[in-house]
């Protein structure tokens, strides 16, 4: 069965407790940031309490909609590796 939990009002600084108490009791969970400082801040904090633990990011666009110009291709790659099934195996 899968849990949905909600994380609301936690204070700045403090989100990855919660994360680390969640993947004590799942195998795995999803949390969406609101920017790439946070998600670099957020992955810090979760390498240096549970370096066993693989995070995998999904960054945003680099390319605002219905620009002719393609987002990164570092970018792309990333997104790709995300979400290829061999990483959620």
């Amino acid at each position: 069965m899968n849990d949905i939990i909600k994380l609301c009002g936690v204070p700045v600084g403090y989100e990855a407790f919660p994360l680390i108490d969640a993947l004590k009791k799942h195998t795995s969970i999803l949390y969406v940031v609101r920017d790439e400082t946070r998600l670099q801040f957020i992955q810090s904090i979760l390498s240096l309490m549970m370096p066993d633990l693989t995070v995998l990011s999904f960054p945003a666009w680099d390319t605002v909609p219905y620009d002719r110009v393609s987002m990164s291709s570092d970018i792309e790659g990333i997104r790709i590796d995300t979400v290829s099934m061999d990483k959620l195996l």
